[in-house]
C-alpha cells in the first residue's frame, strides 16, 4: 500500500476542516497551497469547487477518528513533504502494517509531487518492486495489497 500525505489513523491535531465557515475554510486551503488564486478570485468558481473540496477533507478527517486499531498484511509505503504540518510523524503508518514499513519525506508542502514526480515515480517503483520481493520469498500478504499491472 503506498500513502501519501497523512500520518495515518490516530493522528489528527487541529480542527474539522470540512465544517468550517467559508472564510475560515478559505484560509485553511490557502495554508495548505495547492489551489491557484484564480479559483479564489472568481466566487463562480470557488463555489462549484468548495463542496468537492469539503467532502474530500471529510471523508479524510473522519478515516481520522473511526480507524485506531487493527494491522494489514502487506507493506506500507509512505510519503510526505517534509514541511507539512504533521510530517515528523510519518513513521505512525509502521504501527498499522504486519510486514515492512518505508516512508521518505521530500521538501516541500502537501503538494510537494508538483516539484518532485520524477523521484516519487522512482519511489512507488521500488516499493512496487519491494513488494514483488516480499511475495516471492513468501512473506504472507493479503489480496487486498495484491497489485498487477
Amino acid at each position: 500500500m503506498i500513502v501519501t500525505g497523512c500520518t495515518g489513523p490516530g493522528i489528527f491535531e487541529g480542527e474539522f476542516r470540512y465544517n468550517l465557515p467559508k472564510d475560515k475554510f478559505i484560509m485553511a486551503l490557502k495554508e495548505l497551497g495547492g489551489i491557484p488564486d484564480e479559483v479564489y478570485e472568481s466566487e463562480e468558481l470557488f463555489d462549484f469547487f468548495e463542496p468537492i473540496l469539503r467532502a474530500d477533507f471529510e471523508i479524510v478527517e473522519q478515516e481520522y477518528e473511526s480507524i485506531s486499531e487493527g494491522k494489514i498484511n502487506c507493506p506500507i509505503f509512505c510519503v510526505m513533504g517534509s514541511e507539512e504540518k504533521n510530517a515528523s510523524n510519518i513513521s505512525n503508518w509502521k504501527n498499522y502494517t504486519h510486514s515492512n514499513f518505508e516512508h521518505q519525506q521530500f521538501c516541500g508542502n502537501h503538494f510537494f509531487i508538483n516539484q518532485h514526480s520524477e523521484k516519487l515515480t522512482d519511489f512507488i517503483e521500488k516499493a512496487y518492486h519491494a513488494s514483488l520481493d516480499l511475495e516471492l520469498n513468501g512473506v504472507r500478504r493479503g489480496n487486498e495489497c495484491i497489485i498487477r499491472f
